[in-house]
């Protein structure tokens, strides 16, 4: 099996609303390694918010996954969780929006 993703790529997906951006540390055949990365907001507004990935800004311990077989999907990606899917970012900003029980308890701090 031939993988279409290489080191350097970085994959997107959402967790919940939220966008989030991994990048590809090393690629095998069938696995990549990836590492989180952060994300810069483009445009706010309320709780929703368009989002770009920091490219470098890699975060925490790498992890292994394993790539979508071949024909499961036409952009390739991996399963980060049962909830996670992500997949090659095609370069454009991701729509999101922030996690409403998170953004509440912010809002709450602030005002105190």
């Amino acid at each position: 099996m031939k993988t279409v993703l290489k080191k350097g790529d970085i994959l997107v997906g959402y967790r919940g609303t939220e966008v989030e951006f991994y990048e590809i540390v090393r690629v095998t055949p069938k696995t990549v390694l990836l590492v989180s990365i952060q994300k810069k907001l483009v445009d706010v507004s309320g709780i929703e918010y368009t989002a770009a990935p920091i490219l470098g800004s890699g975060e925490g311990t790498p992890f292994r996954r394993w790539i979508f077989p071949s024909g499961l999907s036409e952009v390739p990606g991996c399963r980060i969780s049962d909830s996670e899917l992500v997949f090659l970012w095609d370069g454009s900003p991701r729509r999101g929006a922030v996690d409403w029980e998170r953004w509440k308890k912010q809002v709450c701090e602030l005002e105190k």
